[in-house]
Formats: structure tokens, C-alpha cells, sequence
């Protein structure tokens, strides 16, 4: 080979796998909500005025998601020059729309490879008048993800099929997505998830106004409408009815020198106060605007026929938030549930320091009388809406997952910007509200305490007369209980998070009885084991071995039961289980509670069985509490079999009328028919014989189990069971 031949020059490419797809529509875009959203916006992209999405044949795989729009549809050149083109600058260059001049909310070109996120197939029909034909087109193209589009092929070589004729110049215009073939099955839960979700894209807030100069007077909105035939309606979008009852609107507002301005409409005082702080300047978000309404969730403030407090409270929990709208559109995840980007639930959980430092405020707070950080709101307290627009403020940077902003220092402004104006909103309801709950408290040291007082005083009387419980337990318990009640007392104004506190504390009896047996057992064991020791060592030999290993296991065997109990309670009492609301396995969480008693139960004899479903998981709720219901149950049935020929206790679910039913068996001693309803009650038990581990019982876990169950509109009942069986409790939880 001569000296040319061993030389190479010349010019390359780059190829693109078809692997790409995958990155770009199941990968980077991980939820549905998400992927039907980048359509939603494509279609308003495109000047339509309604977008309709309808779900068929959901519930078994193989379904379709149809997306239809009105707009202006894509004519054969501009699907190929656009559609056909990954990552397009098509709505950098083409900032607004071409017939009503909308801010474009679509980048970089991922909503298109985003129905592979949902379906196998997507067929692509458009209507649009072709200024070239001086007629309009109608486009069809075929995409078969799953066939055509394989890794390890060059994605520019594979050939999409597609037909194009001219039609009646009467012919709408439009897109019609088909997405057939669906990846996963849905549920009701999935549907009403996604309602929330779109419901929530376009901007809910009938009072909040997002007038932009380069939109055209001619505009007449957009909406869409999701067509569900198989599923019940879900819950929609809030009314403006329910937004007329929140305490007080709060208003803020970014000028183009950087200054802001705060206003307030009290509407029990029907007050309109004004805030400017001067020493506050956030020039990277000129034209940067809110609205957020505030709500008490106090019986006066929900005096219409059309909604109560609880139903109120309810949405709160669901829909309470403030959510950001770039351009019209939404930015998950801000104000979705359990997101706490502006630090309102964690500052309300310390209830030590205020939500944030203004030097305008200072002599204000000083001016109060009753700690405000005590009434800083909750999410579930604020509904707002932030508008921001991308041609004004640049700086805002969407993530590549399309999942929030790149937190930057435009967007930690952003958030002060709205946290001042919430603190002097909280500032605002001190003052007005100030007369209102020191009457409150006036009337909680007389009369209104009574009844606490007698529920805590007949348990301190149960405690210090039980004949099982230990003096030094007793004093601990009762010292327990003092702290509990001067919390309650101190506390009315957040009695529902103290109230829930009590419920979760009044299990940990059980837990700290369980420790206390296990370090007596442990430290008897150990004795034992010395002896067993001390008296073997001169036979300590190779055949000896056997037996002083199996020591040795026990003695591991108690320190890790030990263990098992501390890990118990400190989960129990740890802030995120009683501070969070999650979905937790309910397989997961009785096994969590089963597996601390391993001991009692080989003690005992007792078999228990987990047959709970191992993908079965509940409503949002605290998990503390979950566990807490789990463990008075479980308690229970362990006492009721212990000494019965026949222990077993068994877990077992379904989901029946969309509801999800627990059912806890056990092989005990019963509870007559007469006598189900009663047991429900504060301060009756079936206990007979003091249990060594659980003592006698104070007569209030079921009470709780059925209390916290309330909290979720859930409902328990003791029902029929045939033989073995002797008594199985129901529990149901509304999905």
C-alpha cells in the first residue's frame, strides 16, 4: 500500500438512531398529563380556539387517545419542514401565532415524539389552506413506532408514509391526532388524575386577566373539553363561585423599573389595603404579575347553600396552590399537590420564624400582638395563578424534561417576590382577625375546654388505677398527657394538625409497652445465656460448638427485636410519616407493622398471614397514620387469638365499586352482634386477660382507627365471616 492509500481525508456526518425517539418521548417526558399537554399547547400554537381529547377502550390494552383541534392545520411543506424536523426553531424565529398573534408556548419540538410516550401508532390528519394551491389540503401520515422505528436504524432513512388531497374549500380546518394502540391500561384514578392536570393547563382563575400586548383584541379564547365514556366525570376545574369566598384576594404586581406594588381585598372587611416597598427591586421580572386568593377554613367564611367548609377544605387538600402560567399555559410542577416550592408548609410546621425577612414590615409586625408566623398559610389555604411571559422575561428557563424551571437567580427572585406578598397577607389576617380569636380564647379557658379536659382526666384516672401498668410507665404516660392537653389548649387556631398528633401519639403506648417487654425479655435472656455460658465453659469443645452458637443467635435474635421497636417509634413520631401526604403500599406498611412482633407471634404461636395486593395503594394520606389504624387493629386481633387453639390472624383486599375494601380476620374470641357498633366507642374494651406485652387497653383504639379513617371520608365496620374465622373488621377507602 503506497503513501496515499495509508491517508484519508475527507468529509462526514452525523447519523441519528432511531433510539432517539425513545429518549425523546417515553424517557424525557415520564408522565401522560405531560405528553397531552405538549399537544394541548401545539394546538393553541396554532390559533385553535377548542381542543377535544377523548379516551376509548382505556380500561383493556390496546386503546385510543384521539386529540382533535380547530386551528389552522399544517399544509404537506410545513409537516415536513416542521413536524418531520427534530428540535425546530420553527417558534423562535415565528415568536406569535399568525392569526390571533398568541406568544408560541411549545419548544423544541418534543410534543410531536411525545404521543410515543402513549400509543404504539400515531396517524396524523390536517386540514389547511396551501397558499401555493390557492386550495385546501388534507394531509394524512402514518407513524408505526413500535415497527418502523427500531434502534440500530438510521432514523433519516425511514420512510413515513403519507397521502395529500385537495378538499372542499368548506372543509375546517384542523389537526386530528390518533393515537391507537395505548402503551398502558387506565384507571378512574388515571382519568381523574389527567382532568386535574389539563383542567389546570390553560389558566382556571376566571378573575385573573392575561392581556398581552401582542395579543390581538380578536382573540376568542381557548378551551378544551376531555370525553371519557368509560370512566365516571372527574372532579373539574374550580369555579368562580368558590373563589368569591376566600378571605381576602391578594394582588402583586412587577413595574418595568423593578418596583412592586401589593394589594389586598379583605372581604370581611371589605378593606382594600396597599403595600410598596422601597427597598425591594426585581428588574429581571418587569411585567410579572399575580393573583392569589386566601382562605380560612372556618364555618362563617362558607355560609352558601352552594359549598360548606368541609367541601371547601376538601379542595384545598386536592387543588390548593400557587401555579405558575408561562404564556397562558401552565409549568408543572408549581402548586400541583404536595409541592411546597414557596416554603409555606414548612414554615408552618416550624412555627418559629416568619416566612420571610422585609425591612417595610418590620415595624408592622412589631405592632402585633399574636406571633403571625402561627398563621402562616398552608398550600391548601392559597389558590394563585403567576403570569409570566417569555418574550418579557427571558431569563425564565424551562428544564429539558419540561418539568419546571432551571433554578436560577430569575426564578429564587421570583419566589421572594410572591413570598413577601403572602407574609404581609399573613400579617394583614393577624391584624383584622385579632379580635375575633383572642374571643375565641377567652371562651376555650372556661366552658369550651371542659369536655377535653374530662377525656383526659377519665384516661389519667384509667392509668394510674390499671394494676398492669408499671409505676414508672404510668408517670411517663401521664406527663405524656399533660404536655398533649397544654398543646391542644395553646394551639385551637391548628387543633386539626394537634388533634391528628394525639390520634398518631395514642398508639405509641402500645409501641413503648412493646419496647419495654422486649428490654426486660432481652435483659433476662442475656442472664441466661451467662449462666448457660459460665457452666458450659469446661466443655467448650468441638460438639459444644452447636449449642453455643445457637446462644449466640439468641442473643442477636433479641437485639434485633430491640431494634425493631426503636425503628417502630421513631417512624411513628418522625416528621415526614405524619407531615406528608403519600400513597405508601398497604402491603408494605402491614408487613412494617407485623414484623416488630416477630417475636410475640413465635412466642404465642401465632400465624399471620399477608395477602394484601402487592400494587394496592391508598388515597393521599399521612403515612403515620395509616400505620397507626393498622397497628390498634392488629394489637387488637393478636390479644383476641393469643389464647385460642386456633391463632391466626390474616390480612386480606380487594377493589370493588372502585373502592378500596382491607379486611382484617382473625381466630379470637368474637364480638357479638350486638356489641360491633359499641366497641367503636372511647373507653370500651373486649380485652380480658392483661396481655403481657399490651397490657389491658385503654379502650380507645378503635375509637381512633375510626376517627382517623373519618379524616378520609373512609369507613370501618365489623362484618359476617364463616368459620374459622371468629371477627374480620372492614375498612373501605374511597379511591
Amino acid at each position: 500500500m503506497n503513501e496515499q492509500q495509508n491517508k484519508l481525508s475527507g468529509e462526514m456526518q452525523f447519523h441519528v438512531d432511531a433510539s432517539i425517539l425513545v429518549q425523546l418521548g417515553e424517557q424525557l417526558v415520564t408522565r401522560r398529563s405531560t405528553a397531552l399537554a405538549e399537544l394541548i399547547k401545539n394546538a393553541f400554537d396554532a390559533d385553535a380556539t377548542e381542543v377535544l381529547v377523548t379516551l376509548q377502550n382505556l380500561k383493556k390494552p390496546r386503546g385510543t387517545i384521539t386529540v382533535e383541534d380547530n386551528g389552522q392545520g399544517m399544509t404537506l411543506d410545513e409537516i415536513k419542514s416542521n413536524w418531520m424536523r427534530l428540535a425546530t426553531n420553527n417558534k423562535r424565529i415565528s415568536t406569535f401565532s399568525s392569526l390571533f398573534k398568541r406568544p408560541r408556548s411549545g419548544q423544541k419540538g418534543i410534543g410531536r415524539f411525545a404521543v410515543r410516550r402513549l400509543a404504539d401508532i400515531l396517524i396524523l390528519e390536517t386540514v389547511a389552506y396551501d397558499d401555493d394551491l390557492d386550495a385546501k389540503v388534507k394531509t394524512t401520515v402514518n407513524f408505526d413506532w413500535r415497527t418502523k422505528f427500531k434502534d440500530g436504524q438510521t432514523l433519516t432513512e425511514i420512510p413515513v408514509n403519507f397521502t395529500s388531497e385537495i378538499v372542499s374549500i368548506e372543509t375546517p380546518t384542523g389537526v386530528i391526532l390518533h393515537l391507537k394502540n395505548a402503551k398502558e391500561v387506565w384507571t378512574a384514578d388515571d382519568v381523574a388524575e389527567l382532568r386535574r392536570d389539563l383542567s389546570s393547563l390553560v389558566n382556571p382563575f376566571p378573575n385573573v386577566q392575561f392581556d398581552l400586548s401582542n395579543k390581538q383584541r380578536d382573540d376568542p379564547g381557548f378551551q378544551f373539553l376531555l370525553i371519557t365514556p368509560e370512566f365516571p366525570e372527574a372532579e373539574g376545574e374550580l369555579s368562580e363561585n368558590f373563589l368569591t369566598m376566600a378571605w381576602g384576594t391578594l394582588s402583586g404586581q412587577v413595574f418595568q423599573n423593578g418596583r412592586v406594588e401589593y394589594n389586598l381585598s379583605i372581604r370581611p372587611t371589605k378593606e382594600i389595603v396597599k403595600l410598596n416597598p422601597v427597598s425591594e427591586t426585581f428588574h429581571t421580572l418587569a411585567g410579572v404579575s399575580f393573583t392569589i386568593y386566601y382562605f380560612v377554613y372556618r364555618s362563617s367564611y362558607f355560609e352558601d347553600d352552594y359549598l360548606g367548609v368541609y367541601d371547601a377544605m376538601r379542595i384545598g387538600r386536592e387543588q390548593g396552590g400557587v401555579r405558575i402560567y408561562l404564556d397562558n399555559f401552565r409549568v408543572s410542577p408549581y402548586g400541583e399537590k404536595g409541592d411546597d416550592w414557596l416554603e409555606l408548609n414548612e414554615s408552618r410546621s416550624r412555627r418559629t420564624s416568619k416566612l420571610v425577612q422585609v425591612d417595610e414590615l418590620d415595624e408592622f409586625e412589631r405592632q402585633e400582638l399574636d406571633r403571625p408566623e402561627l398563621l402562616t398559610p398552608g398550600n391548601n389555604q392559597v389558590f394563585g395563578a403567576i403570569k409570566l411571559s417569555q418574550t418579557e422575561n427571558p431569563q425564565f428557563q424551562i428544564t429539558a424534561s419540561r418539568e419546571g424551571f432551571v433554578d436560577n437567580e430569575t426564578f429564587k427572585q421570583l419566589k421572594r417576590f410572591t413570598q413577601i406578598g403572602i407574609w404581609w397577607l399573613t400579617l394583614q389576617y393577624s391584624r383584622v382577625s385579632y379580635e375575633e380569636r383572642f374571643q375565641r380564647r377567652e371562651e376555650r379557658s372556661g366552658k369550651k375546654h371542659e369536655p377535653i379536659s374530662q377525656v383526659f382526666d377519665q384516661v389519667r384516672t384509667n392509668i394510674k388505677e390499671s394494676p398492669t401498668i408499671p409505676i414508672e410507665e404510668k408517670q411517663v404516660v401521664i406527663t405524656s398527657l399533660d404536655e398533649i392537653e397544654r398543646v391542644i389548649v395553646i394551639r385551637e387556631e391548628q387543633h386539626m394538625d394537634d388533634l391528628t398528633m394525639l390520634r398518631i401519639l395514642s398508639a405509641t403506648g402500645t409501641v413503648v409497652s412493646m419496647m419495654n417487654h422486649q428490654l426486660r425479655s432481652m435483659l433476662s435472656g442475656i442472664h441466661s445465656v451467662a449462666v448457660d455460658l459460665e457452666e458450659m465453659r469446661q466443655y467448650v469443645m468441638e460438639s459444644a460448638l452447636p449449642a453455643y452458637e445457637k446462644m449466640l443467635q439468641r442473643l442477636q435474635l433479641w437485639r434485633k427485636s430491640v431494634e425493631e421497636q426503636v425503628s417502630s417509634l421513631g417512624f411513628i413520631l418522625g416528621e415526614k410519616a405524619r407531615k406528608e401526604l403519600t400513597r405508601p403500599s398497604i402491603k408494605v406498611v402491614v408487613d412494617n407493622v407485623v414484623f416488630p412482633l416477630s417475636l410475640y407471634l413465635k412466642d404465642h404461636g401465632i400465624e399471620v398471614i399477608n395477602d394484601i395486593q402487592p400494587n394496592l395503594r391508598p388515597p393521599p394520606m399521612y403515612e403515620a397514620e395509616l400505620y397507626a389504624v393498622l397497628l390498634h387493629v392488629f394489637t387488637n386481633a393478636l390479644k383476641a387469638v393469643r389464647d385460642q387453639p386456633i391463632r391466626k390472624v390474616q390480612f386480606r383486599s380487594e377493589e370493588k365499586d372502585g373502592d378500596i375494601h382491607i379486611y382484617i380476620y382473625d381466630t379470637g374470641i368474637g364480638i357479638p352482634v350486638s356489641e360491633r357498633e359499641s366497641v367503636f366507642k372511647p373507653f370500651r374494651t373486649t380485652t380480658g386477660t392483661p396481655d403481657p406485652v399490651f397490657g389491658t387497653g385503654t379502650g380507645l383504639g378503635l375509637k381512633t382507627v375510626r376517627d382517623i379513617l373519618n379524616k378520609y371520608h373512609a369507613r370501618t365496620q365489623f362484618i359476617d365471616v364463616d368459620a374459622p374465622w371468629k371477627t374480620c373488621l372492614e375498612i373501605i377507602l374511597e379511591q
